[in-house]
């Protein structure tokens, strides 16, 4: 009896394998180290505690990649406003975008893509911290070859 059930045991684990290359085929996954970075501006430096300001990055893209996601993370204590973010041409103000990170991004076939030397704006209102210390922005970019992504600090406050 014994025997018996570990040949249908191993007879249905064949059949599973079998089924699953059959239905999903093969695959060979291939990963693509993809070149990117970027530099970013932010179009003021210093703000009063308290304040709702508009604020404009400038991310230019230095690599040979296109870039189709743009995450601006807001530095500790800033408050964005999502309904006021303004993505570059042909781009979308993310549903994940929110009072801690204001999200653009485009279809990665979209011609709108961001391509190697060139900038793109992201523009938000913000409410500023009352600290009167230097604070880091964060701006993350995702690019279409592989999902790669770049991190990079911005001081302003």
């Amino acid at each position: 009896m014994k025997k018996t059930a570990r040949n249908l045991f191993s007879k249905g684990v064949y059949f599973c394998l079998a089924a699953t290359l059959a239905v999903g085929g093969f695959f060979v996954a291939s990963f693509v180290l993809a070149a990117h970075t970027t530099t970013s501006t932010v179009d003021r430096i210093l703000v009063k505690g308290g304040t709702t300001n508009p604020y404009t990055f400038t991310v230019h893209n230095n690599g040979a990649d296109s870039i189709y996601k743009i995450t601006i993370n807001a530095a500790a204590g800033f408050i964005i406003n999502p309904a006021t973010i303004i993505c570059p041409l042909g781009w979308n103000n993310d549903g994940s975008s929110s009072a801690s990170a204001a999200v653009c991004l485009t279809d990665v076939f979209d011609p709108s893509v961001l391509p190697s030397g060139n900038n793109a704006n992201v523009t938000f209102q913000a409410t500023s911290p009352l600290s009167n210390a230097p604070l880091a922005w964060n701006v993350v970019t995702r690019d279409v070859v592989g999902g790669f992504t770049f991190s990079a600090d911005n001081n302003a406050i």
